[in-house]
């Protein structure tokens, strides 16, 4: 799915998706109330842990971007498991959003649901099982590849561009032949 960019451009696409996460966790978390995803209320401990786990990111991502430029594979291992943890965790949410009961109604509008909510809800929950399961493959994905960078940083094996340098030709070579 992401063989298409480099290792070290897939540590970078994590390191922007950490930074979002964070961005976005400290926009939405409300801890003196439940926060409501598609029909199903967060508590204000899993609100809490997921902004940690998501603040915890960025000296994380800070240090495995000093990692690749400077070939320390400790922090770029760091990372790593730092994206594993991410993944357990959406995970469980992917898993947990479904069991909130509400997630057709919220999702849908009143006057569909009167129509037909056995076709409207399986729908709804068929999409939604679609793409957790993208999303979930993505991060798998991105977690491969910083894993596969990580290798790469400790094991000092980094491509650098050659300089080439075109030799005249020796004729005697040629003759010799």
């Amino acid at each position: 799915m992401l063989d298409c960019l480099s290792a070290q451009a897939c540590v970078y696409l994590a390191s922007a998706l950490t930074l979002l996460r964070a961005v976005g966790c400290l926009c939405a978390v409300d801890a003196h109330q439940n926060l409501i995803v598609a029909g199903t209320p967060l508590g204000a401990h899993l609100q809490v842990f997921a902004t940690c786990l998501a603040l915890a990111g960025v000296p994380t991502l800070i240090m495995a971007n000093f990692g690749i430029h400077w070939h320390v594979g400790l922090y770029v291992r760091r990372f790593v498991h730092y994206l594993v943890g991410c993944l357990t965790f959406d995970a469980f949410i992917a898993i947990l959003l479904p069991m909130g009961n509400n997630m057709c109604s919220a999702l849908s509008n009143p006057y569909v649901l009167q129509s037909g909510r056995i076709f409207v809800c399986s729908f709804i929950n068929a999409a939604y099982a679609f793409w957790a399961v993208v999303f979930i493959l993505l991060e798998v994905q991105i977690v491969r590849k910083v894993h596969e960078q990580a290798l790469l940083v400790e094991q000092g094996e980094f491509a650098e561009l050659l300089r080439y340098e075109r030799k005249p030709a020796d004729i005697n070579v040629f003759a010799a032949g």
